[in-house]
């Protein structure tokens, strides 16, 4: 006996059985139409998946692991366009470099030209980083190269890169006259903004604006020595002593203890305080107040003194390039945590309902936001913290804890969200996430796991009938069947991969393992006829 034919006995055993529980199991008994039904049973293989994997709809074992590596891919291609974005730009010269105008004849200084010429403004605001360097330093290269007058970078920062700000002190260290202007009204030149404005030539600020706070301490106000030894709180206190006396030396002589209180003993200043002081060259509200302050006054540059005339001249702005100004915008902590966020939903997503393009905006938000807190104090420990409450809020749709890892997911991302940014080491601004940006985020990753996600897991887990339109055939009729039961009226046929109950279009009977041809449906039934005839009802 045949394999197919041992197959074809049990499903006739096992229709009988079937036909008799049927009928003798019911109370009422069931009417002899109902229990002529062709019954069937569908045996499929007991579950090999394990628990966690049947309740977030992954396919076993190989689901899982094809889930994982979808991760690892995903976290691969973050570090790609991190790299990527991280390299926009050359290191050793900027766009302004490339786009300046080319080198003319060496322009006369313009102590000796004895008029006013161009002065170049560069608006400088946010975090110091890269992106601050390149945009200072190719502005001031550019003009030497154009031979203006002087150069002015508007400044409003809270501090940021040491490496960055030793690139812009290095800049303004120019052939051209360099002044820095502390503005608008209400801005500051914190932390590394300290020694970037006494590192220039002349020195301005706005009212309302004010100086300092440039002690090497953590974000919380917490001594260096406990957050990184003392030894290392040492070495960085006399180096920042050292550099920011140096800068006031050359350029603000009266003002070098003024200066090392600023780093020794964190102290901030008011614009009055500052030029008291003396250590800036005085108060301007507008550009024009700086041009009309600055001329006539003589300072030194690389060439030797020069007498600034600057009054009445021509005014060049440069700003951001569109590369530059995006990628400044990345510096907000609101936005890199944003994107941190984001990041992780949409990896999600990727990891539990597979999507190419899901997975690449994640990996994308993820680089972005990792490369807007390379110069921001991110606390690894706050990231950990928020990533581990997203996974509890999505495990509440796969494990029965009644809401306890809803309840705990939220407690952890509120908690990893105010500690996102910690101690940040010298020179780094104090910044963190606001309040209302915390609370929007809580709720969309809150809805995110609990709604939208325990959708697309329902829609994953539910059987997907053939006409549903969802995916597979959306019309039965003109296909062709196999009989699975004899139609002797009613009988059971195999079409699209699912039995159906079937009837035939005329009168007769369909053997089993017949082919013929689905010409209608009534209800659940469908109305079939031999594949070879024509007619079609």
């Amino acid at each position: 006996m045949s394999g197919l034919d041992r197959h074809d006995d049990f499903d006739l055993e096992m229709d009988e059985r079937l036909r008799r529980f049927a009928q003798g199991t019911r109370t009422p008994t069931l009417p002899d139409e109902v229990v002529d039904l062709p019954w069937t049973v569908q045996l499929e293989r007991p579950p090999t998946r394990s628990f966690i994997a049947r309740r977030l709809g992954l396919g076993g074992l190989p689901g899982a692991a094809a889930g994982l590596v979808r991760l690892g891919v995903t976290v691969g291609v973050a570090g790609m366009f991190l790299f990527l974005v991280s390299n926009v730009r050359p290191s050793e010269s900027s766009p302004a470099d490339i786009i300046g105008a080319q080198p003319t004849a060496t322009p006369l200084p313009a102590s000796a030209s004895g008029s006013a010429g161009e002065v170049v403004l560069v608006p400088t605001t946010g975090v110091v980083d890269d992106v601050m360097a390149d945009h200072v330093t190719g502005a001031v290269h550019r003009a030497e190269n154009d031979g203006a007058a002087a150069v002015v970078i508007e400044l409003d920062t809270l501090g940021g890169s040491l490496t960055s700000m030793q690139r812009i002190t290095e800049g303004l260290d120019s052939t051209i006259p360099t002044i820095v202007w502390v503005a608008p009204s209400g801005g500051i030149a914190a932390s590394a903004g300290t020694f970037i404005t006494l590192s220039a030539n002349l020195a301005y600020m706005a009212p309302g604006t004010s100086i300092g706070a440039a002690s090497p301490v953590a974000a919380n106000g917490q001594d260096i020595s406990q957050a990184y030894g003392q030894t290392e709180a040492d070495k960085t206190m006399q180096a920042a002593i050292s550099m920011i006396s140096g800068f006031a030396e050359k350029n603000h002589p009266d003002a070098v203890a003024w200066a090392v209180s600023t780093v020794q003993n964190a102290r901030a200043y008011t614009a009055s305080q500052a030029l008291e002081a003396k250590a800036i060259n005085g108060i301007a509200a507008t550009l024009d107040d700086v041009l009309n302050q600055a001329d006539g006054l003589t300072v030194t540059t690389k060439n030797g003194p020069v007498t600034l005339h600057t009054k009445g001249a021509t005014i060049l702005t440069i700003n951001e390039d569109p590369i530059q100004s995006i990628l400044q915008t990345l510096d907000d902590p609101n936005i890199a945590f944003i994107l941190l966020v984001c990041g992780v939903l949409l990896v999600a997503i990727e990891f539990f309902h597979p999507t190419l393009l899901m997975g690449l905006l994640g990996a994308l938000c993820l680089a972005l936001a990792f490369y807007g807190s390379g110069s921001l104090p991110l606390n690894y420990l706050g990231v950990v913290l928020v990533v581990l409450g997203i996974v509890m809020l999505l495990f509440e749709n796969a494990l029965p804890t009644h809401g306890v890892f809803t309840v705990g997911g939220i407690v952890l991302f509120v908690i990893g969200a105010v500690a996102f940014y910690g101690s940040p080491g010298p020179y780094l601004p104090s910044v963190t996430v606001a309040w209302p940006i915390v609370g929007v985020m809580t709720a969309l990753a809150a809805a995110y796991a609990l709604l939208l996600l325990r959708a697309l897991l329902k829609m994953r887990r539910q059987p997907v009938p053939v006409g549903a339109g969802l995916f597979g055939y959306t019309e039965l009729v003109g296909l062709t069947a196999v009989v699975q039961k004899d139609i002797d009226p009613l009988g059971t046929v195999y079409v699209a991969g699912e039995s159906w109950s079937a009837r035939p279009a005329s009168e007769g009977s369909i053997p089993r393992g017949a082919e013929v041809k689905v010409v209608g449906k009534d209800g659940l039934t469908l109305i079939v006829q031999p594949a070879g005839d024509g007619t079609r009802e």
